[in-house]
C-alpha cells in the first residue's frame, strides 16, 4: 500500500570522491546519469544494494538534512527523502535514484536477497535503515542486497520511460519477495490511535456541553479549530493522548477507519457511527482524524504530516473502513483524501471492507462525480502524493476512476477469497489444459464439467482464468463461484452485477456503454431480466472480443432440502434461480460468448447433464477433473486420490488417524476426518469455551452469508473463532468474512455430527438465527443490505422465543424498514419468511401483517412507499387489523385528526377476531383467462394454466397449554421470558416452552392440590405451595425436588423468592408468612400479626421487606430481618385475595373479594383510590415491569390491564370459561399470562387483547 521507501545510496570509496559529490549535491546541473546498460536495462525488481551503499547513504543524508538544512535525521520521513532529496537530484534525468552513478556504483548493486515492503511516506526513515542494516548485518549470505522501493522506481510523472512499468509492477511485490528475506518495518505510531466506542460518547457529551444546540450543525473543521486544537494548546499533542479526555486505557489498535469530510457535520459523523456500531461492544475502537492526528499544523508542522500521512497504514491494520456522507454539505467524491481512503481500503480489504452509510440517491451523485484528477484537496503536495499512490495501485488516473466507478455503481460479489485458496492449494498441481483448448478452437459453444462434491471444480475454474490470462488475453473472461453458504451469489441481480462489473474491467468497449448508461436506472435495477437487458445484452453488443463466462458449482444453488439422506418429497420448482438465469438470459448472449459450467452429476435431480444439452441444442462439451491433471502430478508428494477435500482436511488439519495419502477417499472419509478433528478440537476446550464455539457454530450455520469479522466480534462471538476446530482450513478468514471449506462440512454438522461427548451434538441453528436476529433488529433504524434480506427471515427461523416474537413485531410495525425491504426487492422474500412460522405461533402483528402482505403483494412491489402502503391498507385490509391501524396512524400524521371510527372496532377485535376475507393469496401474472390449478402434494405450491401459453408454479407460502388434568391455580413466567410455568389441582405443576407450547418438565410430588408457583431469579429454581402444608423447591431442568418446607397448622396459599434467590416467603392458612432459606429448607423467620388466613405474600424489590394479604381485610408490610409489621393497610371492604409491590418498592396494591383493587403509598400507609370494573371477586394482581399498568383476575372470567395514572381499564381479556385465579406480565410488558379454572393456561397480546 503506498508505496515508500527506505533510500540507499553509494558514494564513492575514497573520501575526496565523497566531498566531491557532496559539493554537487544542491541541485547540480551536471548530475550525471551511468550510461551503463546493465545497470539502465535491468527490471527494478533485479536492483538491490548492498549494506554499504546503505551505510554511506544515512551518512549523505545526515549531510544533506542536518548541515545543510539543521534538520536532525530522526525527524527526517520518507516523504521528506523522496520529494526533497530523490526527486531533486533526479529532476534533469528523469530516471530512477539508483541509476545515479554519483550516489550508487555498479558494484553494490545486485539481485536482492532482501526486501522491504514498499512503505507509506510518513515512515520514519532512520528507523527503516536501521531494520535494514541489522538484516543485513545477520544475512547469511556473502553478498546481501536490499530491495528498495524508492531507489529502484521512478518517481517522475511526466517520465514515460520507466514510470507505467515500474508502478504496475509494485503489484507483483507479494510473489517477488519470496525469493528473499522481507524485512518487516513498523508500522507510524498514530496506526495505534483509535479510541472505543465508550470514550467517543463521552467526547460527544463533552461537545454538546461546551457548544450547545450548535454542536448539532458544526462541521468537522469547526470541531477542530474550536476544541480540538484549544484543548491541547498547551501540550501541542493528539487529544487521544490526553488522559483528561480520553483514558489511555480506551487508545489503542482500531477495528474501524472512518472516512469523512471536514465540511460535513461532526454530529452526523458522530450519530451515523454509533448507529452503524449500535450492536459493537462499547471496546470496539474506531479511528477518527480529528482525535488521532496531531492538529497543531503551524507548531508542529512535522508530526502532524506524518500522522496524515498514515492514512492507508491505519486504513490496513483496520477491518474495514466506514464512510459517512454528509452530501448536503459536501460530496465526498470532491474531496482527495476521501477517494484516497477508499482506494486504500478497497486495495487492502476488498469491496467489501467499505461501509458507505449512504442513501441510493448519495450513490448516485457520488458515481456521477468520480474524477481523482479533479477532487480537491488543502496542499498541494498532498494531491501529488495521492496521485502517485493511484498510480502506484492502478497504473493511471483514468483507470483509478474507472475501478471506482465500477465497484461503487455495480456493487459486484468479490471472490478473490475463493481464488487464492484454489491458488495455494494447487500450487503441487500440474495442469494440462489441452482438452480445454481444444474445445476452444472447436464448434461447441458450452464446457461442463460433472464431478462429485470435493473433486476440485472450483480449483479448475480459477486455474483456467489464470491459463487463459497468460495465453489467451485476447478472451474477455467473467465468472461467477456459487456458494450454498452465500445467499448473495444464489441472487440472479447479484450475478448479473458482478459478470458486467468484471466486463467492464476488462473490455474498454464494454465499460464505455456501461457507464454510459443513466446512474439512477442501474442503482434502481430490481429485475434480473432488466438487469441482464441492460448491463449484460446491450453493452457486449459493442464487445468484438470473444467472450467466456464460468459459472461454477452450479449445484449448489439448488434447493438445500434436495440433498437430504432419503429425499423424496416434492422438488421445488425453479428453485435453481441461477439456472434459470442462464437459461433464459445468459444463453441468450451473442455465439461469441461461450460458456464453462461446473457442477455435481446429481445436480437438478440428477438432471443437469440432459437439461444443460437442451439448453445449448447439444452443442456442449463433457469434461471430468482428471482429465485436466497430469497422471504425474497425481502422485505428487504422497497425496492420494478421490475427494479432493479429503487430503485438505489431513493435510492442513494434521490429525491422527487421518491419513494424507489415502487413495480413492470418498465422503465417508471425509466426514470421518472431519469427526477426528472436532473430537481432538473439543477435548482441549473448557465448559466455557465449548459454549462459545457451539454459539458461534449455531451463528455461522444459521447465517445467509459469509459474517464479516466486525458482525461476530458486535454480536460478541469473535474470540471463539480460533477455537473452532481446524480452524484456518475448516473454517477461516479472507477479506474479514469467515467461511467454512466446504458445503460437505456444513452437511455433517447439521446431519451427522456426532462427536461423543462434544458439543456439536448440542447444536441448534435456531438459535444461532434467534442471535442474528437480535442483532440485526438492533440495527434496523439503519439497515444493511443483509438485515434488509433476512431480519425477518432469522426471526422466523428462531422458533420465536419471547424476545424475537417481540422484534419480529416491531420488525413489521416499522413501515419504513418494510419499505426499504421492498424497495430492495425483498417483499417477496419477508412474506416466504412469515408463511413458514406455524399457524399457532403467529402474534396478531404477524399473522395480520403476513394475510396483508400475501394479498397486497402485487401493489406494494409495484410502488413501496409509506403513501403506497398507507393506502393499500385502507384498500385490503379489514377494520381493526394491524395494516388498518398502521394506515390510520400513517394519516395522523398528516394533520388529519380520527373523531369517529364507523363500527364495533373494539368489538371487532377482541369478540369476533380478526374476520380476514376468505382470500389467503392474490397471484397475478397471467396475462389471459385463467383455466386450471392444481395443489403440489406437500400443499406449498399451486400450478397454473392459463390462455396466455403459460403455466406458473407459484410459491404458498396465541399458544394454549394443554395437559393439565384439574384446575390451574398458578402461572409464571421464567425471567428470560422464554418458559411458562403452571400449578394445578392435580397435584403437579409443569414447565412449558413458549417457543412450541410443549410441557417440558412436570414436577410431581404434592400430595393435594397446588396454590402457588414462582421461578427463582435466575430461572433454574421452582417453587410450589400446596395444600399439603408444604412449600418445595425444585430443579426446573430435571423436576427433581431439592427442598420441602413443612407446616403444621394449615394449608400454604402462596410462594415467593426473595429477589437475590437465597430465600422464600410462603402465605399460611394459619393466619402466619414465614421466610425459608432456600438451601437448607429451615424457617428464618415467622410473620404473625393477621388474624385470619394470609391469602398473598410479595418482597419488595431490595428484599428487605415483606407484604402479605389477608382475609382479615388488611394488608402488611414486615421486615424480613426482625420479622416486625412496619405498616398496616386498612380499606377494603372484602377479604383481600393478593398484594403486590410496585417495581420501585415505594407503593403496594392489594386485590379484593370487594370487587376492587388499590395502590397504596407506603411512606403513609393511604391509599390513591380503588380501581373498579370487575362483576365479581378480583383474585389477583400484577403490576407491569414498568409500574404505569395494573393487571388484574377475576371470578367474572376475565382479566384486565389498568392504567395507574387514570385508573381505567385499557384492555380486557375475555375467553376463559371459568374463573381467572393468577395473572403475570411478561418480562417485556408485551403480554400478559392467566390461568383459569377450565383446566387452561392462557397468553394474551397487550395490544389487541387477543388469546395468542
Amino acid at each position: 500500500s503506498g508505496c515508500f521507501k527506505v533510500t540507499s545510496e553509494i558514494v564513492k570509496d575514497s573520501a575526496e570522491k565523497d566531498k566531491t559529490n557532496e559539493e554537487r549535491l544542491p541541485g547540480e546541473a551536471e548530475t550525471r546519469v551511468q550510461e551503463e546498460p546493465n545497470i539502465r536495462a535491468q527490471g527494478m525488481w533485479d536492483l538491490g544494494i548492498s549494506a554499504k551503499a546503505v551505510k554511506q547513504l544515512r551518512l549523505h543524508l545526515e549531510s544533506f538534512f542536518v548541515q545543510s538544512q539543521g534538520r536532525p535525521l530522526a525527524a527526517v520521513t520518507i516523504e521528506d527523502v523522496i520529494v526533497e532529496f530523490v526527486l531533486e537530484h533526479t529532476k534533469s534525468s528523469q530516471c530512477r535514484f539508483i541509476e545515479l552513478v554519483q550516489y550508487v556504483n555498479n558494484s553494490e548493486v545486485g539481485p536482492p536477497t532482501h526486501f522491504v515492503r514498499p512503505m507509506t511516506w510518513n515512515s520514519p526513515f532512520v528507523t527503516v535503515l536501521e531494520k535494514v542494516q541489522l538484516a543485513l548485518a545477520d544475512a547469511e549470505q556473502v553478498e546481501a542486497y536490499v530491495w528498495l522501493d524508492f531507489l529502484a522506481v521512478n518517481h517522475h510523472i511526466t517520465t514515460q520511460q520507466h514510470e507505467v512499468d515500474d508502478y504496475a509492477g509494485l503489484s507483483e511485490y507479494d510473489s517477488k519477495a519470496k525469493m528473499g528475506t522481507t524485512v518487516e518495518i513498523p508500522p507510524p505510531a498514530t496506526v495505534f490511535k483509535g479510541l472505543t466506542l465508550a470514550a467517543l460518547r463521552g467526547l460527544g457529551e463533552t461537545l454538546r456541553e461546551q457548544f450547545g444546540e450548535r454542536w448539532s450543525t458544526m462541521t468537522t473543521e469547526e470541531v477542530v479549530q474550536e476544541f480540538v486544537v484549544p484543548r491541547t494548546e498547551v501540550r501541542r499533542c493528539r487529544l487521544v493522548d490526553m488522559p483528561e479526555y480520553v483514558a489511555a486505557e480506551a487508545v489503542g489498535r482500531p477495528s474501524y477507519f472512518i472516512s469523512h469530510a471536514w465540511k460535513g457535520a461532526f454530529a452526523t459523523l458522530f450519530n451515523r457511527v454509533l448507529e452503524f456500531l449500535a450492536s459493537a461492544s462499547d471496546e470496539t475502537r474506531v479511528w477518527v482524524d480529528v482525535f488521532a492526528v496531531n492538529q497543531h499544523r503551524d507548531a508542529l508542522h512535522q508530526q502532524n504530516r506524518q500522522d496524515v500521512m498514515a492514512f492507508e497504514d491505519v486504513v490496513e491494520h483496520c477491518v474495514g473502513t466506514i464512510v459517512v456522507v454528509d452530501i448536503a454539505r459536501m460530496n465526498p467524491a470532491m474531496r482527495a483524501w476521501c477517494v484516497y481512503e477508499w482506494d486504500a481500503t478497497i486495495w487492502h480489504h476488498g469491496i467489501d471492507g467499505l461501509q458507505m452509510l449512504m442513501s441510493e440517491e448519495d450513490r448516485v451523485e457520488i458515481v456521477g462525480s468520480i474524477d481523482i484528477e479533479e477532487a480537491q484537496c488543502y496542499h498541494p503536495a498532498d494531491k501529488t502524493m495521492i496521485l502517485q499512490r493511484v498510480r502506484e495501485h492502478h497504473g493511471d488516473a483514468a483507470t483509478f476512476n474507472h475501478m471506482l466507478k465500477n465497484n461503487l455503481l455495480l456493487t459486484p460479489l468479490s471472490y478473490r477469497a475463493d481464488q487464492q485458496r484454489h491458488r495455494q492449494r494447487s500450487a503441487r498441481t500440474a495442469w494440462e489444459w489441452g482438452a480445454v483448448e481444444a474445445w476452444l478452437d472447436g464448434p461447441h459453444r458450452a464446457l461442463c464439467v460433472l464431478a462429485g462434491a470435493g473433486t476440485g471444480k472450483s480449483t479448475i475454474c480459477t486455474m483456467l482464468m489464470d491459463h487463459l490470462a497468460a495465453e489467451r488475453p485476447r478472451i474477455v473472461v467473467a465468472a461467477h463461484f456459487l456458494k450454498y453458504s452465500d445467499q448473495r451469489r444464489l441472487d440472479p441481480l447479484l450475478v448479473v452485477k458482478s459478470l458486467a462489473h468484471q466486463l467492464a474491467s476488462k473490455s474498454a468497449a464494454f465499460r464505455e456503454r456501461l457507464f454510459a448508461l443513466d446512474i439512477a436506472d442501474v442503482t434502481a435495477l430490481v429485475d434480473p431480466e432488466s438487469a441482464f437487458r441492460d448491463l449484460l445484452q446491450a453493452p457486449l453488443g459493442y464487445v468484438q472480443e470473444p467472450v467466456l463466462i464460468l459459472l461454477d458449482a452450479l449445484d449448489e444453488a439448488d434447493p438445500p432440502q434436495q440433498y437430504l439422506p432419503g429425499f423424496r418429497g416434492n422438488v421445488k420448482a425453479c428453485g435453481n434461480k441461477t439456472l434459470q438465469l442462464l437459461m433464459r438470459q445468459l444463453v441468450r448472449l451473442g455465439a461469441s460468448v461461450r460458456f464453462v459450467i461446473t457442477a455435481r452429476p446429481d445436480a437438478v435431480c440428477s438432471q443437469i447433464e440432459p437439461l444443460l444439452g437442451r439448453v445449448f441444442a447439444d452443442s456442449i462439451t463433457l469434461l471430468r477433473p482428471e482429465a485436466l491433471q497430469s497422471k504425474a502430478a497425481t502422485e505428487r508428494g504422497g497425496q492420494g486420490t478421490g475427494v479432493m477435500v479429503y487430503h485438505t482436511v489431513a493435510k492442513e488439519c494434521a490429525v491422527v488417524g487421518v491419513s494424507w495419502g489415502k487413495d480413492h477417499a470418498d465422503l465417508r472419509d471425509v466426514y470421518s476426518a472431519y469427526r477426528r478433528v472436532f473430537a481432538s478440537a473439543l477435548a482441549q476446550l473448557s465448559p466455557e469455551d465449548s459454549g462459545g464455539v457451539l454459539a458461534l457454530l449455531e451463528v455461522l450455520l444459521a447465517a445467509q452469508e459469509p459474517l464479516p469479522e466486525s458482525s461476530l466480534q458486535r454480536i460478541g462471538l469473535d474470540g471463539a473463532l480460533p477455537l473452532l476446530p481446524g480452524w484456518g482450513c475448516l473454517f477461516y478468514v479472507a477479506e474479514h468474512h469467515v467461511y467454512l471449506l466446504h458445503k460437505s462440512l456444513s452437511d455433517w454438522l447439521l446431519q451427522e455430527g456426532e462427536v461423543e461427548g462434544a458439543v456439536v451434538r448440542a447444536l441448534e441453528v435456531a438459535r444461532g438465527h434467534e442471535r442474528l436476529g437480535d442483532f440485526l433488529s438492533r440495527r434496523r433504524a439503519s439497515p444493511s443490505a443483509y438485515c434488509l434480506k433476512y431480519l425477518l427471515f432469522h426471526l422466523a427461523s428462531s422458533r420465536l422465543p419471547d424476545g424475537a416474537r417481540r422484534q419480529l413485531d416491531e420488525a413489521l410495525l416499522d413501515w419504513s424498514f418494510l419499505v426499504g425491504v421492498a424497495q430492495s426487492g425483498n417483499a417477496g422474500r419477508a412474506a416466504q419468511a412469515l408463511g413458514s412460522i406455524p399457524q399457532s405461533e403467529h402474534s396478531e402483528v404477524s399473522y395480520d401483517m403476513l394475510r396483508w402482505l400475501r394479498l397486497a403483494m402485487h401493489e406494494l412491489e409495484g410502488n413501496p412507499c409509506l403513501e403506497h402502503f398507507a393506502a393499500t391498507a385502507w384498500k385490503m385490509a379489514p377494520l381493526g387489523s394491524v395494516p388498518h391501524r398502521k394506515a390510520a396512524e400513517h394519516t395522523a400524521r398528516h394533520g388529519w385528526e380520527c373523531v369517529e371510527v364507523l363500527g364495533d372496532w373494539n368489538g371487532f377485535c377482541v369478540n369476533r377476531g380478526r374476520i380476514w376475507a376468505p382470500t389467503n393469496s392474490v397471484l397475478r401474472g397471467h396475462s389471459r383467462i385463467v383455466i386450471g390449478v392444481a395443489f403440489s402434494p406437500d400443499g406449498t405450491q399451486l400450478a397454473t394454466a392459463s390462455h396466455d401459453k403459460t403455466a406458473r408454479v407459484w410459491s404458498l407460502l396465541s399458544a394454549t397449554m394443554q395437559g393439565h388434568s384439574d384446575k390451574l391455580t398458578g402461572v409464571a413466567f421464567s425471567p428470560d421470558g422464554t418458559q411458562l410455568a403452571t400449578a394445578s389441582d392435580d397435584r403437579t405443576a409443569r414447565v412449558w416452552s413458549l417457543s412450541s407450547g410443549e410441557c417440558t418438565t412436570t414436577m410431581q410430588g404434592h400430595s393435594y392440590k397446588l396454590q402457588g408457583v414462582a421461578f427463582s431469579p435466575d430461572g433454574t429454581q421452582l417453587a410450589t405451595a400446596g395444600d399439603d402444608r408444604t412449600a418445595r423447591v425444585w430443579r426446573v431442568s430435571s423436576g427433581e425436588c431439592t427442598a420441602t418446607m413443612q407446616v403444621r397448622s394449615d394449608i400454604i396459599w402462596g410462594v415467593v423468592f426473595s429477589p437475590d434467590g437465597t430465600h422464600l416467603a410462603t402465605a399460611g392458612g394459619d393466619s402466619t408468612a414465614r421466610v425459608w432459606r432456600v438451601s437448607s429448607g429451615e424457617c428464618a423467620a415467622t410473620m404473625q400479626g393477621h388474624s385470619k388466613m394470609v391469602t398473598g405474600v410479595a418482597f419488595d424489590p431490595h428484599g428487605t421487606q415483606l407484604a402479605t394479604a389477608s382475609l382479615d381485610m388488611t394488608a402488611r408490610v414486615w421486615s424480613v430481618l426482625s420479622g416486625e409489621c412496619t405498616a398496616t393497610m386498612q380499606g377494603h371492604s372484602g377479604q383481600l385475595r393478593g398484594v403486590a409491590f410496585s417495581p420501585d418498592g415505594t407503593r403496594l396494591v392489594t386485590a379484593s373479594e370487594d370487587r376492587t383493587a388499590r395502590e397504596w403509598i407506603l411512606s403513609s400507609s393511604q391509599y390513591e383510590g380503588a380501581i373498579k370494573g370487575h362483576s365479581m371477586h378480583v383474585t389477583g394482581v400484577a403490576f407491569s415491569p414498568d409500574g404505569t399498568q395494573l393487571a388484574t383476575a377475576s371470578e367474572d372470567e376475565t382479566a384486565r390491564v389498568w392504567s395507574l395514572s387514570s385508573g381505567e381499564c385499557a384492555v380486557t381479556m375475555e375467553g376463559h370459561s371459568g374463573i381467572v385465579m393468577g395473572v403475570v406480565f411478561s418480562p417485556d410488558g408485551t403480554q400478559l399470562a392467566t390461568a383459569s379454572f377450565d383446566w387452561t393456561a392462557r397468553v394474551w397480546s397487550l395490544s389487541s387483547g387477543e388469546c395468542m
